[in-house]
């Protein structure tokens, strides 16, 4: 069907407005949704907690392994998190797409979507850091004192990066909402997204600042006495849902823009 012109995406404004509508339908799911992701997280820091404990215990760190055991480790528990916040957002964002059924439901479709999200996860990562590549760079020109061409090249990372996330942030939703296999999410976002990536990535850009705002306020609040970090925890979990619940409903929004 073809795309009538005069019909646009929403504004900024309009979209937030979206974000609370759709924040209100599926709370309850959503609320369980993070309660959920909570007890998977405590129970990995617990767990490696137990395990680092045992493999000192028995000394298989040692003093003379430790840097090897240090990158080991480290690889393994990024590893571990990484698969928890695959199940994280299947389950959120399943929950944003069927605010009406029941959270066990949205359990189970882990399982079914898990393996294609693992990959498409994988894939967007190992594309952000070849996009970032200009960013490590200005890190090199700024050492070597070449600070016009690390300004030029951070500008540089940083748009290529927009304009990635701008592109393949609908996935996501994708992979989930059709059933596709990673590589067909990605080209069907691509698809989807190109005719309006100019404004897809203004939008995307003040949802970057939006972040970046909250993220050092949670900072902030984390230094307070006593209450500082269950106060910094609940700015986290406004940026976790801000990350996803705004995509959504700018991929909604977009949608009907495709469909006019």
């Amino acid at each position: 069907m073809p795309t009538d012109n005069s019909v646009k995406l929403m504004p900024v404004s309009q979209l937030f407005l979206k974000c609370l509508e759709i924040v209100k339908q599926s709370w309850l799911n959503l609320l369980l949704s993070l309660i959920f992701i909570t007890v998977l997280i405590t129970a990995a820091n617990l767990l490696l907690t137990y395990i680092y404990y045992l493999l000192v215990t028995f000394k298989i760190i040692t003093v003379d392994n430790i840097i090897i055991s240090r990158i080991l480790w480290t690889l393994s528990t990024y590893f571990i998190y990484f698969l928890i916040a695959v199940v994280a957002q299947i389950v959120i964002i399943y929950t944003l797409m069927n605010p009406k059924l029941k959270f066990r439901e949205n359990i189970k479709s882990v399982k079914k979507h898990f393996l294609n999200f693992l990959f498409l996860s994988i894939i967007i990562s190992l594309l952000l850091v070849i996009f970032s590549l200009p960013i490590y760079a200005a890190i090199i020109f700024f050492i070597a004192n070449q600070a016009v061409l690390g300004i030029l090249s951070l500008i540089l990372g940083y748009i290529l990066i927009l304009l990635l996330s701008s592109t393949l942030i609908f996935s996501i939703y994708i992979i989930i909402e059709k059933d596709e296999y990673p590589l067909n999410a990605l080209k069907h976002t691509y698809h989807l997204s190109k005719s309006s990536l100019s404004s897809l990535a203004f939008k995307i850009f003040v949802l970057a600042i939006m972040v970046l705002i909250l993220n050092n306020i949670s900072g902030l609040l984390f230094k307070l006495p006593a209450i500082g970090p269950a106060l910094s925890y609940i700015f986290i979990i406004i940026i976790m849902l801000l990350m996803l619940v705004y995509p959504f409903a700018l991929y909604q929004d977009l949608k009907r823009v495709k469909s006019a």
